[in-house]
């Protein structure tokens, strides 16, 4: 905010905090992968000091439908403003993006759930003042 004492989130965690707050009511037709900040940290430092670690790696857990998402912070955070029913309901529903995490996972670092990121995200917010 103007007077320095606020928090305005940006990038992925400024369109969550969007959604959380009423900026859109109702799920797309999409997936949505994330990684805890501090595990993607975890796993940078991971691939630098093992000296057998070479070429690409992803950082992510696994992906959800928007649906989940939505249902999920629904029921870590009642007050968030969706439309009733939210769920995309089209026949032509996605089926979430699907990743190989065998790389990753042998970098050793355990890497928090989609659900535990949403709901430090949540608690987050809320120490910050932004919910």
């Amino acid at each position: 905010g103007e007077d320095g004492n606020s928090y305005t989130p940006h990038g992925t965690m400024g369109a969550l905090h969007r959604w959380i707050t009423g900026g859109r009511p109702s799920a797309p037709n999409d997936s949505m992968s994330f990684v805890h900040v501090r595990d993607c940290a975890a796993m940078h430092v991971a691939a630098i000091e093992n000296e057998n670690a070479s070429g690409r790696y992803f950082s992510l857990v696994e992906s959800w439908h928007w649906n989940d998402i939505l249902a999920t912070l629904k029921d870590l955070y009642p007050e968030i403003r969706l439309d009733e029913p939210f769920e995309y309901k089209g026949e032509d529903a996605i089926t979430p993006t699907k990743f190989n995490p065998e790389r990753m996972n042998s970098l050793g670092v355990k890497a928090a759930t989609m659900k535990e990121i949403l709901e430090e995200s949540l608690e987050f917010f809320k120490s910050v003042g932004a919910l």
